[in-house]
């Protein structure tokens, strides 16, 4: 007995792929299957129908092969996308990122059939399409998901786009929602935020931007979310007032992480200059990505080696250092660029170029060279970017909060990466979905820590702390004075011969490169309430 046509379909199939014999449907209505076997003469036949009364098919007449297998059989003629989808549905919909060639190879495991690709990219379909619906569908219901998500998820926050066509049809245009929960988790994150922007590979062409922040631990809090037409600067404005409006509100100084798309150059510029009251944002600090920006200098120099030698130099905190690798980098990439001006014209074709410079911030006058800005050294490639917006040492008000790169919203790219090719509303629950489970499993490692009576700071402030203090053991401290608490510390160098005499205090000693003499004088002097004192110092920087 089956529960209605389709399962006898299946299991007839089944049982005709174990037997290795294809089949031909004889009868097939909504009430009668009856099938035969394919070969001449043979009696193989099945017979299955509704009874009178019932809702269940019935098979009723079952006879054997009479024919017999003559040779080995690699594709089978009752294989269909139908049947395909069917038998790895779950698998299909489980991981929606699953590659054509892995179902050819699931069905060749199972059933020791060959499939196409075509069949497989199209069982794959179907299988999705069954599960979300088509992309047309999709793309029509989805002003309706976040809605019902905002009724069911207080605090979240959507807008929808859209406008009217000449035959006076409403068109989507934009989608923005932003969960509550995460909108209160931001709350307790430090005011810092990573946007980036990644393409949609479905039949629905566009850009899902994100805004990720971080927690105490360097952890990834999704923000906010967007689906897009394109990454322009119409785009970035919008979104980034919605982020200020739905997420940011009257939070001031936030740091907005970014690369140099000139999208997001333009949109920036636009909010911090806007006297619009529904876009500006001018206490907004724009910090270029470190990891980005590298890229560029790489594929203007073509060396690796210079290229990590220039991410050290963005991550510098002393000015001596700071200054002893760009003199470095100077010298490195005036004998690189005098070996490429050595090559022939054609060799030359890649001649690295001058960053341009950033629209309303003022350039040196340099002499134009067809093909572009001649560059003899470092300094003429990165002499018209703001110091700030790339170098550590520059960010002297600390908005950053130590953190260098959009990684945190390329590593979420790369989770929702799967779903990039789903119809709209699959990927705005595959985003709710994952936001649900990376809620549970935070919830499930602070559990972890607020359990642990040894663990006081979280795990990352705890590693910061140690590595300071184990550092500060190997100073010397000395009292000087008993009424302004100055210590004299007494450092190794690096070498490891010879010392080196510091003055510190308990006000200027956790800033900067002194943090280790703080540290030696707490470790020496037992004197627990100046650790406290660093620590939420340390925490406003690097939280």
């Amino acid at each position: 007995m089956f529960h209605d046509k389709l399962h006898l379909q299946h299991a007839v199939k089944r049982w005709a792929f174990s037997e290795k014999k294809p089949f031909k449907v004889v009868i097939s209505n909504p009430r009668t299957y009856d099938v035969k076997c394919l070969s001449p003469g043979c009696s193989w036949t099945v017979h299955g129908f509704v009874p009178t009364g019932e809702s269940n098919f019935v098979v009723s007449i079952i006879a054997g092969h009479s024919c017999k297998l003559t040779e080995t059989v690699v594709k089978h003629k009752n294989m269909t996308t139908e049947f395909v989808a069917n038998v790895l549905y779950g698998e299909i919909v489980k991981k929606s990122s699953m590659s054509p060639f892995r179902i050819m190879l699931a069905i060749s495991n199972r059933y020791t059939y060959e499939i196409s690709y075509d069949m497989a990219w199209g069982a794959k379909q179907k299988a999705l399409e069954w599960r979300f619906g088509t992309y047309k569908d999709s793309y029509h219901h989805l002003p309706q998901l976040p809605a019902l998500l905002q009724s069911r998820n207080p605090g979240t926050v959507i807008d929808i786009d859209d406008y009217q066509n000449e035959n006076g049809d409403r068109v989507l245009r934009r989608a923005f929602w932003s969960f509550g929960c995460m909108i209160e988790a931001f709350k307790h994150c430090g005011p810092v935020l990573c946007v980036d922007g990644t393409f949609l590979t479905g039949m629905c062409n566009g850009q899902l931007l994100t805004c990720i922040g971080a927690d105490a631990d360097g952890k990834v809090v999704p923000i906010a979310f967007a689906i897009v037409e394109s990454e322009n600067a119409d785009s970035w404005v919008w979104f980034l007032s919605l982020i200020k409006r739905a997420v940011v509100c009257n939070r001031p100084n936030v740091c907005v992480l970014h690369d140099r798309h000139k999208g997001i150059l333009s949109a920036v510029k636009k909010l911090q200059e806007s006297t619009n009251v529904e876009v500006a944002w001018p206490d907004l600090h724009s910090r270029w990505c470190m990891r980005h920006l590298g890229a560029n200098f790489y594929s203007q120099f073509r060396s690796k080696r210079l290229m990590d030698l220039f991410k050290k130099l963005c991550n510098q905190n002393q000015r001596c250092k700071f200054d002893e690798i760009w003199a470095e980098l100077d010298n490195l990439t005036t004998s690189h660029m005098a070996d490429v001006r050595k090559k022939s014209v054609v060799a030359r074709e890649e001649e690295p170029r001058g960053l341009d410079p950033v629209d309303g911030e003022p350039a040196r006058v340099t002499r134009r060279r067809k093909g572009g800005r001649s560059v003899k050294c470092f300094s003429d490639w990165i002499k018209n970017k703001p110091l700030e917006k790339w170098a550590l040492i520059a960010d002297t008000d600390g908005s950053r909060y130590g953190i260098m790169t959009t990684n945190l919203t390329e590593v979420y790219n790369w989770v929702v990466k799967a779903c990039r090719s789903l119809p709209l509303v699959a990927i705005v629950e595959c985003i709710f979905r994952g936001t649900i489970a990376w809620l549970h499993e935070r919830f499930q490692q602070a559990s972890l820590v607020v359990q642990n009576p040894q663990m006081v700071y979280c795990k990352k402030m705890t590693k910061i702390i140690e590595k300071i203090s184990a550092k500060g053991r190997l100073h010397r401290v000395q009292w000087i004075g008993n009424q302004d608490f100055v210590f004299e510390v007494t450092v190794r160098e690096r070498g490891g011969v010879g010392i080196d005499i510091a003055m510190v205090t308990m006000e200027c000693a956790s800033f900067g490169s002194k943090t280790t003499h703080a540290s030696a004088h707490v470790t020496n002097q037992n004197f627990f309430m100046s650790l406290v004192h660093m620590y939420m110092l340390l925490v406003e920087r690097l939280e």
